[in-house]
């Protein structure tokens, strides 16, 4: 029997097959089999079709229902799937064991987690009057001790709850070893709703600073992506590295120049003198990578964001303040130092971005910062010509150049020129990008 032919059997609705195909001595339910076997594309099909997810086991007449035995055997994305489709997270075999006890009592830790925020009753006694949660007591399993009270902690961590938070981890257990369903850590939903003093606490828990999500973003990151200027600088005096960034190249600077939030830009743009000692939580490896230096008992150190850092396409903090018309970060990032001419992937400029996007203030600003008027992108184009291109006839007397500058083309030339170069470029336009747009940060 192959898995694909028993998948064909269910797609086409030939149940007659597909019970011929999962026929074993037990005789078992098609639903049960494909549970137990860890058939995730089948059990799916199968439920679509009516099947009964709670349908305890036909032969051994143990109790055992589909979760139970996906939970039994290591089964973490059929369990996903049958709690999704309503399974009974609490039935009961006749062993009176839930599928959380067989799950804790075999060490599966994913599966733990999805029944436990799922809502799986941790207290639930079997036969002998034990439940997941005296196992784990008695098998000092910590882990699954943490991840039991993890819906609670979540709780506290939404209503900014820090002195109940300081009681739940003050015998030692480590905050990062509870996790929701989206797979943050309380330290960074703390840090995404701007909590601070939960955010202080899971610190000192123990709690690291710098753990990212899967896209890269770390605590610092969704506290700067928000706005959350008292978080910023909680997180940095605790030894958060200002300078990871995402898959995507952003950094924390990035991301809040973007979205205008003017006092993280400063936080984290100014010198940050910071004294630390050697076993302070987060600042140990944070030095050794960054600084590649020996630690002794204490170290004063500055830190700061680089302002001229840019993504994978090669935009600035500057580009994306730029772009999005803060004229306020603009004027904090020139100030910090911030290269007015530098240029993202498709030889942009920030006064680029501002043209696109028609954003006055943010281009008067740059050019008497000194911006180069005059710079051509890859493409050949100018900001003035893309202005045109986009209808930003607001920002076109500022960008065309002036005569005494010893320029030739006029504000008419720059016109006459962009239509031309619409004109040649039309017949490619819909098989390449001629780079015409502003790339924002992609964040949750």
């Amino acid at each position: 029997m192959t898995e694909a032919r028993l998948l064909l059997a269910v797609q086409k609705g030939d149940l007659e097959n597909v019970q011929f195909l999962l026929e074993s001595d037990d005789k078992q339910t098609p639903l049960y089999v494909s549970a137990e076997r860890g058939y995730n594309d089948i059990l799916s099909t199968l439920i679509c079709a009516g099947a009964n997810v709670n349908q305890a086991n036909m032969v051994l007449v143990d109790g055992a229902t589909p979760l139970y035995v996906a939970s039994q055997n290591g089964r973490t994305d059929i369990v996903m799937s049958l709690i999704a489709a309503g399974a009974n997270i609490d039935q009961l075999n006749n062993a009176r064991e839930t599928p959380l006890f067989v799950a804790t009592r075999r060490g599966y830790r994913d599966i733990v987690s999805a029944l436990v925020f799922a809502g799986a009753n941790i207290n639930q006694t079997n036969k002998e009057g034990k439940s997941a949660k005296s196992y784990a007591v008695d098998t000092r399993n910590y882990e699954f001790l943490s991840l039991f009270r993890a819906p609670m902690i979540f709780k506290f961590v939404h209503v900014g709850d820090a002195p109940t938070l300081k009681l739940l981890f003050q015998n030692g257990v480590n905050p990062d070893l509870v996790k929701n369903k989206e797979g943050f850590t309380p330290l960074y939903v703390a840090a995404k709703m701007g909590h601070r003093e939960v955010v202080a606490t899971l610190i000192a828990a123990k709690s690291n600073i710098n753990q990212t999500r899967l896209d890269g973003a770390t605590p610092l990151y969704i506290a700067a992506q928000n706005g959350h200027k008292d978080t910023v600088s909680t997180l940095i005096s605790a030894g958060a590295d200002i300078h990871l960034a995402k898959t995507n190249g952003a950094t924390p600077l990035c991301i809040a120049a973007e979205n205008g939030h003017e006092e993280v830009a400063k936080q984290l743009t100014i010198d940050h003198t910071i004294t630390i000692k050697s076993q302070e939580v987060g600042w140990m490896e944070f030095i050794k990578t960054t600084f590649f230096r020996q630690i002794q008992e204490s170290t004063t150190i500055n830190i700061y964001a680089d302002v001229n850092e840019a993504m994978k396409n090669g935009d600035t903090p500057l580009h994306l303040s730029a772009g999005n018309g803060h004229v306020k970060i603009v004027d904090i990032l020139i100030s910090a130092g911030a290269n007015i001419n530098q240029t993202n992937e498709n030889g942009w400029t920030p006064l680029f971005s501002a043209a696109f996007n028609g954003h006055t203030e943010v281009i008067a600003t740059l050019i008497h910062a000194g911006a180069n008027v005059n710079h051509t992108a890859l493409d050949g184009v100018s900001a003035l010509q893309v202005a045109i291109q986009n209808g930003k006839d607001q920002v076109i007397d500022l960008l065309t150049p002036k005569k005494e500058e010893g320029i030739i083309h006029s504000h008419n030339e720059a016109m006459i020129e962009s239509e031309i170069y619409l004109t040649e470029n039309m017949v490619n336009a819909e098989k390449q990008d001629i780079g015409i747009r502003h790339r924002k940060v992609h964040h949750e």
